[in-house]
Parts: C-alpha cells; structure tokens; sequence
C-alpha cells in the first residue's frame, strides 16, 4: 500500500462458507476492520489467493472450483 503500510489476506470458514479476507495493518501493528473479498472453494487445488497493488487498486485473483471439474479464475478489486 505504502512504505507505513501492508495488506494481508487470508481464507477462513464463516458458517459453511470459505471466504477470502484481507486487513490493512501499519507497521505500529494497528488494524483496520478486515474486509470480505469474496467467497470461494475449499478444495486443495484453489490454491492461495493472489494479490497486485496497481494506481491505488489492490487486485485479488484466485481459482475458483465450479461443480466437480469445472474450475475458474475470479478476479475482485478494492480501492486503496
């Protein structure tokens, strides 16, 4: 984000959903509010969500499991 700041992301289980989370933190440690990217797949082969800063806009992208075979890479986006 900049040279004080860092964002992290992470996948969590909330309720029977797996969704990808990401937090702004200083480098004093503080923490704003993490955000919910998006939902996606549990399966192994979704891998780790990938994240790209460019013009003050944070892209994820990861795979995301459609059906049994099926699969597709999601792409979301927050303003920095």
């Amino acid at each position: 984000v900049n040279e004080s700041e860092a964002v992290v992301s992470w996948l969590t289980k909330e309720g029977d959903d797996v969704v990808i989370k990401a937090q702004r933190i200083s480098v004093e440690g503080e923490k704003q509010e993490a955000i919910t990217i998006a939902k996606t797949s549990e399966a192994r082969g979704s891998g780790f969500p990938q994240m790209a800063l460019y013009d003050q806009q944070l892209y994820f992208a990861w795979t995301d499991f459609e059906g049994n075979e099926s699969t597709s890479i999601k792409i979301g986006m927050i303003t920095m």
